[in-house]
């Protein structure tokens, strides 16, 4: 045959020319990097009482082994009440007349809920992180939820028309950021009046091949859930300076529903909590 021979070699080159030519935006080179390599947080706290044995130190070591992959690239503490904690509760709340606030019998589960969350806000209000990223001590948050979050981070323009009553999240500013949300069904809402709440959520969770919707829903008080979120530095400041004693979430949609809070949710969730599991702070110890 006549002409010149093709070796491997000469097809190796014609190879690596027509690589280094290609698009970026349609061929994007494969990227050895994991979720840990941007993280839109810069500090963790999980709501995990601590406790040599029992359902929290369960919890808490699931947790630690959970967050593994962050190598240590942020800070992770672990914080919380339990609700036999009764003088440390009040405390948190900052409620003096102790003796009638247990004449009043409180349901101390949810009591060790908000006390928690606020112990969390003041130390993430008096640290060096712009964000928190604030977790109970029984959701699944791992490499993927960061990538999805990554994502809908990254990319607020891929979805212009946001269904009405959402809003795109290019044209916002959010103070928090509700990761997951549930809605209860029927047969739990007579559980939830309980002292402890086992009914089954209907959690609405993102099929893992869909890309994160860049569209937010404004929190309300109908948004059951504070498992999971992303709060600014500055309105956790804030939150300190508004007393309650109300449930976490309840707490968040009154002041995201009074604007006192720019407070988002995505929906459907991108963190959930493990199914059948009743709040971290409702466990009576």
């Amino acid at each position: 045959m006549g002409g010149q021979s093709i070796t491997a070699g000469s097809v190796a080159v014609v190879i690596q020319i027509l690589l280094s030519a290609r698009p970026a935006h349609l061929y994007p080179k494969p990227s050895n990097e994991g979720p840990e390599s941007k993280l839109p947080f810069q500090a963790v706290f999980v709501m995990s009482p601590e406790e040599d044995a029992g359902v929290f130190f369960e919890r808490r070591k699931r947790m630690q082994q959970n967050l593994n992959f962050l190598d240590g690239q942020v800070p992770v503490r672990y914080m919380g009440f339990k609700s036999s904690q009764h003088d440390e509760l009040l405390d948190e709340l900052g409620i003096m007349n102790k003796t009638a606030a247990k004449r009043r019998r409180p349901a101390w589960g949810r009591i060790a809920n908000i006390a928690g969350a606020r112990q969390i806000w003041r130390n993430c209000a008096q640290g060096s992180a712009d964000t928190c990223l604030v977790l109970e001590d029984d959701v699944d948050f791992g490499p993927r939820e960061v990538k999805l979050l990554n994502r809908f981070l990254e990319h607020p323009t891929s979805i212009l028309d946001c269904p009405q009553g959402s809003h795109n999240i290019s044209e916002v500013e959010w103070e928090c950021l509700s990761l997951g949300t549930s809605e209860l069904s029927s047969q739990s809402l007579a559980t939830v009046e309980g002292p402890s709440s086992t009914g089954e959520f209907n959690w609405v969770v993102r099929p893992s091949h869909e890309e994160p919707s860049p569209c937010l829903f404004r929190l309300s008080r109908k948004h059951l859930g504070s498992h999971a979120y992303l709060i600014k530095k500055g309105a956790a400041d804030r939150l300190l300076q508004i007393p309650t004693n109300l449930p976490t979430d309840v707490f968040l949609g009154n002041c995201s529903q009074h604007d006192l809070l720019r407070a988002f949710v995505l929906q459907p969730s991108v963190v959930k909590q493990s199914r059948g599991n009743p709040s971290t702070t409702e466990v009576e110890a």
